[in-house]
């Protein structure tokens, strides 16, 4: 088994020699870096991990410490979510919940689907910020698209609820199958 400090060290190398080999252009780009908005960016970063690790933390049931463990699931999921193809990294959640706390796989896959619920919650109050803001210039019937999608948003945990528990639908080989 190769050493992840090999391909560690390996992927650090390519990255200093590819940034030595475009060392004209990297210099040209970091002259036109305002230090005050790099840092406020960097800071924005870092709030945004910070939350997402207290969010896992909440979803886990305090089973995952926020820090390192959220930190390192968050950091981890957001990687394989940002370099598989299809978006397919945000299956890796389960697995790293299962390898940083022993949560079983169900669980992980429990907490997966209430973090997506949440963001579409969360989407959903933006979308009628967004559309009740005194300051748009949305044409009305956007406006009004905007704030029904964002109420259907908001209402979506609920909705689910409520379809899980109608005996017509085949939730449960829906279930079974995933």
């Amino acid at each position: 088994m190769i050493n992840k400090h090999i391909i560690s060290g390996l992927l650090v190398l390519c990255v200093v020699g590819l940034a030595f080999h475009y060392r004209h252009d990297v210099i040209t780009a970091l002259q036109g870096i305002h230090v005050s908005w790099a840092i406020a960016g960097f800071l924005c970063k870092l709030t945004n991990y910070f939350f997402r690790a207290l969010r896992l933390h909440v979803l886990t049931g305090g089973k995952l410490k926020v820090w390192p463990e959220a930190v390192y699931c968050t950091s981890m999921h957001g990687f394989a979510t940002y370099m598989l193809p299809l978006r397919s990294g945000d299956l890796s959640l389960p697995f790293l919940l299962k390898a940083t706390s022993a949560i079983e796989l169900k669980e992980g896959a429990t907490v997966l689907f209430k973090a997506r619920l949440l963001e579409v919650f969360t989407l959903g109050i933006w979308f009628i910020a967004a559309s009740i803001f005194p300051s748009s210039i949305l044409p009305d019937p956007i406006k009004i698209a905007t704030a029904v999608a964002g109420i259907l948003m908001m209402l979506s945990p609920l909705i689910i609820k409520k379809l899980f528990g109608l005996s017509i639908l085949p939730f449960d080989i829906v279930r079974r199958t995933a």
